[in-house]
């Protein structure tokens, strides 16, 4: 499957959100002027990048997976291939957090369960490694969502996956105040995520029959009014200062936030023309293509360097520099040779022909 330019545009707008999260909204907060209070303000729903992510990867791997339904070796293929994708820069963070960031217990990162662990303690796992609670989540997305694909007809998985996503909401609040009484859970859990993870795959549907019948313009008309709605819920959020444990968002915000991001995605999937030329995309597709290693690195840096550079003001460039660099590397010698030694060695066979989209 060839990469998609838009796509890997909207990777790095994601992960320009957890940077942004991450590095400047803090940094913003300690400086204390009336300024960076209010810049900070305005980024307030950055946080909100890992809720794009798990759309993306709905619609990304929910799209592979229609494709190749009916391939007699999809399931061998697709886990191998998303082995070789996730796992080798995902096992040398987790040994240097094990050398330099202090031990750890390895069973819940070898089973990809850090969340489960993280959300019956009630926080968000230590600083080098609290960012792969997503990673599990994804993976646990991945042993479900193949066998739906494979089981269910492509004419009923668009109600089943807005069932899955109108479930969550549900979890979330069971999470938060039944089962474990702990707004962690609620955000942690990959039931509880699904809004997200299964609206990107409704996306996919949507595209694969678009195209197949042809996108027709009050569609695009009634979609641009959709983001206009969500766009100003979103707005109103932002007013009233959610966070990600607040109430609102534990019960609807989520659920708010993954049908504007999926609204999003979806217009960019059926009208890619419309969103710029090559050359505003290049700097968000750069960040895309760096964006797993950056997610993953972004914060061990961060928490090694400021303790030796000391003011936030030095730490947050060299931070950001080390950052940038170690994703070029690990994209460059771990990713990029990974990703091609899976699409050379492990292909899908069709033995159909590929499923017509009602």
């Amino acid at each position: 499957m060839q990469r998609s330019p838009i796509l890997d545009a909207v990777r790095g707008l994601a992960i320009l959100q957890v940077l942004t999260w991450h590095y400047l909204v803090p940094s913003l907060n300690h400086h204390g002027s009336a300024l960076s209070l209010l810049v900070s303000a305005s980024l307030n729903l950055a946080w909100t990048g890992v809720d794009l992510f798990f759309v993306l990867s709905g619609f990304l791997i929910g799209g592979i997976l229609m494709d190749n339904r009916d391939a007699p070796n999809m399931f061998a293929v697709f886990y191998a291939r998303r082995i070789l994708r996730i796992v080798p820069l995902y096992l040398l963070i987790i040994a240097v957090f094990q050398v330099f960031g202090g031990p750890d217990f390895l069973w819940p990162y070898l089973t990809f369960t850090q969340n489960m662990v993280w959300a019956a303690d009630g926080h968000w796992g230590p600083t080098w490694t609290g960012v792969t609670w997503s990673l599990a989540v994804e993976e646990q997305f991945y042993l479900l969502l193949p066998l739906l694909v494979w089981s269910i007809p492509p004419r009923q998985l668009p109600a089943v996956a807005l069932a899955l996503c109108c479930i969550a909401p549900v979890a979330r609040w069971m999470c938060a105040h039944w089962l474990y009484a702990s707004p962690y859970a609620a955000y942690l859990l990959m039931p509880c995520r699904m809004d997200a993870l299964f609206g990107g795959v409704l996306v996919a549907w949507l595209v694969r029959r678009h195209r197949a019948a042809g996108s027709a313009p009050q569609f695009t008309r009634r979609l641009h009014g959709a983001i206009i709605v969500l766009a100003v819920g979103l707005g109103v959020m932002l007013c009233t200062g959610q966070q990600d444990l607040s109430g609102g968002m534990i019960t609807i915000g989520y659920s708010w936030i993954a049908a504007f991001y999926a609204s999003v995605l979806l217009l960019i999937a059926l009208r890619p023309d419309a969103f710029g030329s090559g050359v505003i995309h290049r700097p968000f597709r750069l960040l895309g293509l760096g964006a797993y290693a950056i997610y993953l690195v972004h914060q061990p840096l961060l928490s090694v360097l400021t303790p030796v550079t000391g003011p936030w003001w030095l730490s947050l460039p060299l931070a950001t520099g080390a950052t940038l660099a170690a994703a070029w590397f690990s994209w460059r010698f771990i990713e990029q040779p990974c990703i091609t030694f899976g699409r050379g060695r492990f292909r899908y066979r069709l033995g159909h022909p590929a499923p017509s989209w009602p």
